[in-house]
């Protein structure tokens, strides 16, 4: 299965059409309150209302029972589902770490998005879904991850 990641405007381009979003499935993450029938058109979705804040402690802030609803939802998708399309309002942060964590969880691939500039992986989301995956991460191995980042993205600026 595929994983992409797409601000939630993007996705809506993609999957706006009935039939565009067949073989889909969509995780959305937003700050805003989003109807469930608002989304974009595929079969398969899940949205979760959270702000993109590092911190638990913060309020509406990504929690364990939101990891928990996310690993459900993965499990009952199709074996023949061809992408999982993972969304939050800009693209770069929530969406970021709920996939690495998924790829994470399907073998251990996630540096590809830790090392890429476009994204800035929320470290609480990644946490706490690695934590639901089954595939917990230390906190030296999210502070590599985190510092991974910042070094992919001052790299980035200097170009």
């Amino acid at each position: 299965m595929e994983i992409v990641i797409l601000s939630l405007k993007q996705a809506y381009a993609k999957y706006r059409d009935p039939g565009s979003g067949v073989g889909v499935a969509l995780i959305a993450c937003s700050s805003y309150p989003i109807r469930e029938n608002a989304l974009p058109e595929v079969p398969d979705k899940l949205f979760l209302d959270f702000d993109d804040v590092p911190d638990e402690r913060r309020p509406h802030a990504f929690t364990p029972a939101m990891a928990d609803a996310a690993r459900v939802f993965l499990m009952s998708l199709r074996p023949d589902l061809r992408t999982l399309a993972v969304c939050c309002d800009g693209g770069q942060s929530r969406s970021a770490a709920l996939a690495a964590a998924i790829l994470r969880a399907q073998g251990g691939q996630d540096q590809c998005i830790w090392r890429d500039a476009r994204y800035s992986p929320n470290p609480l989301v990644f946490r706490l879904q690695c934590d639901a995956l089954g595939v917990p991460v230390s906190a030296a191995g999210l502070r590599y991850r985190v510092w991974r980042n910042r070094r992919a993205f001052s790299r980035a600026g200097r170009r």
